[in-house]
């Protein structure tokens, strides 16, 4: 985690799961009422209360894929201007998973491993 991040005012935080050439995506529910309605997307959400944006990206994770991920695994993180929120910033991690954590993923038919390369 760099002192940047971890010190900036944020609103949520999204992660990119890489397992060797794939990513791990989610397909959001098809609902008017939220942003962005039936499109792939990555993991993570809003923040909730005091989390740090690992905690909130860890919890996130959990919730949407069932898998807990440490922070030894992100490799990469940076904070952007809040697209949503201006006033705030929105993180963006990017983390290496294993092939046993991407079975270990339960989530339904919303989960997708994408090449990188096609």
């Amino acid at each position: 985690m760099t002192s940047s991040t971890q010190a900036c005012v944020f609103s949520g935080v999204k992660i990119a799961l890489m397992q060797d050439q794939h990513l791990v995506t989610i397909l959001r529910d098809n609902k008017s009422t939220i942003p962005f309605p039936d499109t792939w997307d990555l993991p993570g959400g809003g923040r909730e209360g005091l989390e740090t944006p690992f905690e909130c990206v860890q919890r996130e994770v959990m919730e949407e894929l069932g898998i807990a991920i440490s922070q030894d695994m992100v490799v990469w993180e940076k904070a952007y201007q809040g697209v949503m929120n201006p006033e705030t910033y929105s993180i963006f991690m990017v983390a290496m998973i294993s092939k046993d954590l991407v079975k270990a993923i339960h989530f339904g038919e919303e989960v997708r491993l994408t090449s990188l390369y096609r």
